[in-house]
């Protein structure tokens, strides 16, 4: 070896090792960056409790902000409905793209989602303001890099139905991972646990109605698939696993059942939500098609609300009631199906 080449050889090495120093501390960084608090100043609004003449669903307000996805314009969106009821569709700017499964940033002032808007055959991450500007479609590694830019590594905050843990999904260590956090601890990661721990992406994770399990979507055997996990052990169960992708999994709201997207065929690319439900304990998985179900629980901070989406009324809509199942009320207008509601931080 001829002494250029050696050096040349020496130069390489030393060049890698600083490299992956830089990743390290990079990574060390990310992981120690402070949690965010929301700040947003949301008006609540009171609900005034509704009573029915008969069993007629009540329309009314959520109370609260939401996020949902609602194929209203044709193809699938992004739209939120403030506290007092209002729609607003931020994505409706494009009828050729489909918008999937909103999530809140932990300060609530941005939504992520995936899109098909850079490649119509393929599923990325995007991001809006919640007042609907600066919308950015980006690839996984700018959308890294918007995230580490603006301090957001945090996402998709998921209450328990009892208000005293939060569930939610971090990029801190460069990939999408689940964390827990008791709420009436410090809002650190010092006393955050960390539910997963591998390269897979982990992410979409929901609560079962009486707070002793979550789901999630992980994508470690290549595709994503289902999984549950029960809190106080740790113990995790495989629910769906096939070739396609299996994603954005909630509970019923009886608890017996786990509904999820798939994307068998590629549907999802071309403004398809095929439905698939699985009973908790991992067996015979089948198509909802036109069965009733009413599920997908997301609870307010202070565990008084919840909103759910159900198909009872011929199509898929948006409703909220109050924890015990009182003042429940359609949310939603009848003017295409609303799914998967989050409540804004």
């Amino acid at each position: 070896m001829s002494t250029r080449t050696r050096w040349g050889l020496i130069i390489g090495i030393g060049a890698v090792v600083v490299i992956i120093g830089c990743l390290m501390f990079l990574t060390q960084q990310i992981r120690n960056a402070p949690l965010p608090t929301s700040d947003t100043g949301q008006t609540v609004v009171t609900v005034a409790p509704t009573i029915a003449a008969s069993n007629t669903i009540p329309s009314g307000v959520p109370g609260r902000d939401l996020a949902v996805m609602t194929n209203r314009a044709g193809n699938w969106d992004i739209a939120t409905i403030a506290a007092d009821g209002t729609v607003k569709l931020l994505t409706g700017d494009n009828t050729t793209t489909q918008e999937y499964f909103p999530s809140w940033s932990m300060d609530g002032k941005q939504l992520n989602f995936v899109s098909t808007r850079l490649k119509p055959d393929d599923l990325g991450p995007s991001q809006i303001n919640a007042d609907g500007t600066n919308l950015q479609n980006l690839t996984v590694v700018s959308a890294i890099f918007s995230l580490a830019q603006s301090g957001r590594f945090d996402w998709e905050p998921a209450w328990s139905p009892n208000g005293k843990q939060l569930l939610w999904s971090s990029v801190r260590d460069l990939n999408l991972e689940q964390y827990l956090i008791d709420t009436n601890k410090p809002f650190t990661m010092d006393n955050a646990k960390r539910l997963t721990n591998s390269g897979a992406r982990d992410w979409f994770g929901a609560w079962s109605t009486d707070g002793a399990s979550i789901v999630r979507s992980s994508d470690g055997s290549g595709s994503e698939n289902i999984y549950l996990m029960d809190i106080a052990t740790g113990k995790e169960t495989l629910l769906a696993a096939r070739d396609w992708d299996e994603t954005r999994p909630v509970f019923s709201l009886d608890g017996k059942t786990v509904l999820y997207t798939s994307n068998q065929n590629d549907v999802l690319f071309k403004g398809e939500l095929d439905f698939w439900v699985v009973p908790t304990s991992g067996i015979d998985a089948a198509a909802l098609d036109k069965t009733p179900f009413a599920g997908g629980p997301a609870y307010t901070l202070d565990a008084s609300q919840v909103a759910y989406m159900s198909n009872e009324s011929g199509h898929w809509q948006v409703y909220v009631m109050n924890k015990d199942g009182s003042n429940k009320r359609r949310i939603t207008p009848d003017d295409g199906d609303y799914v998967y509601p989050v409540w804004r931080p």
